[in-house]
């Protein structure tokens, strides 16, 4: 990723930017996603997203918002990664990976352990992004009417031997 790229929580003055990428997301998708309530989500936006237990994400080539990614709390322990797309002018640029390195960052930081993720078994892509990050599949953890429909999860705390490990290397 070349340095114009930058990694931000989302400000006020970004909002309309990144409701317009989430719009761009919609047409690209180019399925309804009326059953996860989008309409009151972009009308509320970031409302769910917000802090302490949630956080949104944009990606920005200088002032332009071109790609987000949203973390939203589950439960005390799980949280959900929703939202992640990059404009078609900026894919194979690593912003994606960038994107989802930050918010584990960002969800690890918040104390979650685990966050999950939907997305759709034509998304290969996405899909490969996910496992690199270590997500594995899961069964189906809600509501997704949609054909192919694929649930992961990562696990965010290290296993106790990886932990026992950092601490003997101190």
């Amino acid at each position: 990723m070349s340095a114009p790229f930058t990694i931000v929580k989302l400000t006020p003055p970004d909002i309309e930017a990144a409701k317009a990428v989430i719009q761009q997301y919609l047409v690209w998708l180019g399925i309804d996603l009326s059953f996860q309530n989008i309409d009151e989500e972009l009308a509320d936006f970031p409302g769910k997203y917000r802090g302490p237990e949630g956080v949104f994400l944009v990606a920005k080539d200088g002032d332009r918002v071109v790609g987000c990614v949203g973390l939203r709390r589950m439960s005390p322990q799980v949280c959900e990664m929703k939202r992640l797309f990059v404009l078609d002018t900026h894919k194979g640029r690593g912003l994606g990976d960038a994107l989802v390195r930050e918010v584990i960052n960002l969800a690890t930081e918040r104390g979650y352990s685990k966050m999950r993720l939907d997305t759709l078994s034509t998304m290969g892509k996405a899909q490969s992004l996910y496992w690199r990050h270590g997500f594995v599949e899961i069964p189906q953890y809600t509501v997704n009417p949609i054909p192919g429909a694929v649930f992961m999860e990562k696990d965010l705390v290290p296993p106790l031997n990886q932990m026992q490990q950092k601490k003997e290397n101190l």
